[in-house]
């Protein structure tokens, strides 16, 4: 929301000015105008209206809670419950936008509409594996706290099971 916020302003402003500095003194936005503008909101956060459904699609029935005191991560999904142990999980990735690696190395890239998703694949010992979009669970600004997690980095975060423990 923000950064729609911040490009319908920008936008504004600078229709506005432009139209200032050329003399308009009663310019006003057409309909078609506004039309327009709409369009180009809604085309440009498609990847993120994408994103947000794959997320939810994904994640809809599952829950969990992770229990640091007890070493315990207990998943529900579809109403099955299962419980690991922390220790258990053999691999763990955040799965992030490119934006966040500035983090690392401090190349300046921008922040886009697409920059706040993220997912986190696990997998355990025994091999069962879960992907945990941050739609459950904001974890993008937080440490991560198995030890060993990996983090990769991707210009569109949409989840591949695949290539997610790469």
């Amino acid at each position: 929301m923000k950064e729609n916020l911040v490009f319908i302003i920008v936008i504004v402003s600078i229709i506005s000015v432009y139209f200032y500095s050329k003399g308009v003194t009663n310019f006003e936005y057409s309909p078609l105008f506004i039309k327009a503008f709409i369009f180009v909101v809604l085309v440009w956060n498609i990847p993120a209206f994408i994103l947000l459904i794959h997320f939810y699609i994904e994640n809809k029935d599952t829950n969990f809670e992770i229990d640091m005191e007890s070493d315990v991560i207990i998943i529900e999904i579809k109403g099955l419950t299962k419980r690991y142990k922390l220790s258990d999980i053999d691999k763990s990735t955040y799965n992030l936008g490119m934006y966040h690696k500035n983090n690392i190395d401090n190349k300046g890239r921008f922040k886009m509409h697409i920059s706040d998703f993220g997912y986190w694949a696990i997998q355990f010992n025994n091999g069962d594996k879960f992907y945990f979009t941050n739609l459950l669970h904001d974890f993008l600004h937080d440490k991560p706290f198995i030890k060993k997690t990996k983090f990769n980095y991707w210009f569109y975060p949409i989840i591949n099971k695949h290539l997610a423990h790469k």
